[in-house]
C-alpha cells in the first residue's frame, strides 16, 4: 500500500471514527493486545506486521505506529516498504487502519490514557458471517 493512500486511509478514519460503522465483534478478532505507555505494540495483519508504541497526552494516548510488509518479492530492489504515522487517540474513539488485505487494526485509548488496546480483525470474515 501507498504511503499516501495508507495516511489518508488512517486520517480518514480516525477524523470520522468509522470504528463504529463496522460492526465487529471480539469473535472476528484475530489478535488483540493491551499495553501499557512506551510498552511495545506488535500485531501481523495479513502480508503487514503493525507496530507501535503510545504515550498519554492531553487526555489521549499518542501514538506512534509502523506497518512493513512481512515478505516482498526477491525481485523487488526496493526493499520492505515502510509506512509511518502519528495521531492522538481519544478514549472512546478509536484510531482504525485497513488493509489492502481485509484486515482492520484498532487502536482504543482506554480510560485515563494508562493503557491501550490493539486489535485486528478480519473485516472480509466478519462481513460475510450470517
Amino acid at each position: 500500500m501507498k504511503l499516501k493512500s495508507w495516511m489518508a486511509a488512517a486520517a480518514l478514519a480516525c477524523a470520522t471514527n468509522l470504528a463504529g460503522a463496522t460492526a465487529l465483534s471480539a469473535a472476528d478478532a484475530t489478535t488483540s493486545e493491551t499495553v501499557a505507555p512506551d510498552q511495545q505494540i506488535g500485531l501481523d495483519a495479513g502480508p503487514e506486521h503493525i507496530s507501535g508504541v503510545f504515550r498519554p497526552a492531553q487526555g489521549g494516548c499518542a501514538l506512534s505506529v509502523t506497518m512493513v510488509e512481512t515478505y516482498v518479492s526477491e525481485n523487488d530492489p526496493t526493499g520492505l516498504p515502510v509506512e509511518s504515522m502519528k495521531v492522538t487517540v481519544e478514549p472512546g474513539k478509536p484510531a482504525v487502519l485497513n488493509t489492502e488485505q481485509g484486515e482492520q487494526a484498532r487502536f482504543e485509548c482506554l480510560p485515563g490514557a494508562q493503557a491501550m488496546k490493539a486489535t485486528v480483525y478480519d473485516r472480509v470474515a466478519a462481513f460475510l458471517a450470517p
